[in-house]
């Protein structure tokens, strides 16, 4: 199974095929028919295709596709997520390509970026019977990428000495998303 997702993609089909024809045509190119498209979508630059070998697909069951955006007002497709989910033999699985919002001061923001997703994809693609369950209690494995722009929260040139020094440890405690998995404020239960 091969999963890639991308933000900003300013990629551009020809007139004749859409983006995401062209991409999955270049992906089936590349690995050779032992590898179908499984899905594919996107939401202004979010991106995600998904290709699973031949002899697995008759084991992939209930796919669900879903989008969510969160750039301005909540209705812009700079910012957000997309995903899928299936059921491979009695396992649910999910992959999720995300772009949250920008910016060093931005945290709380890109906290409910990720609330907003997490809550509308939960819905978009369901696994269980329950339409309460967030996404987080949705499937038995999730896979979360993209660009959650979390920073080191310090001046540029406190993080080059630290860089020259090779304080990793000095780096990683100003480290944003550390910091708001420590404090359970995102992405609660994910390593």
């Amino acid at each position: 199974l091969y999963f890639i997702a991308v933000q900003e993609s300013e990629f551009s089909a020809s007139e004749s095929n859409s983006c995401e024809v062209s991409m999955t045509t270049q992906l089936q190119n590349h690995l050779g028919k032992a590898y179908i498209k499984l899905a594919s979508l996107s939401l202004s630059g979010i991106r995600m295709f998904m290709m699973i070998r031949r002899e697995f697909h008759s084991s992939v069951t209930n796919v669900k596709t879903g989008y969510v955006p969160t750039g301005v007002g909540g209705v812009m497709g700079n910012k957000g997520g997309v995903g899928v989910s299936f059921r491979f033999n009695e396992t649910s699985l999910c992959f999720v390509g995300s772009h949250l919002a920008a910016h060093q001061g931005k945290i709380d923001q890109r906290n409910d970026n990720y609330r907003s997703i997490v809550r509308a994809l939960g819905q978009q693609l369901q696994q269980s019977s329950s339409r309460k369950l967030d996404l987080n209690q949705q499937c038995d494995f999730i896979w979360w990428t993209g660009d959650l722009n979390y920073r080191i929260d310090m001046a540029r040139p406190q993080v080059l000495q630290l860089i020259e020094a090779k304080d990793w440890n000095g780096l990683y405690e100003c480290d944003q998303l550390a910091l708001q998995l420590k404090e359970e404020s995102s992405f609660v239960g994910y390593k």
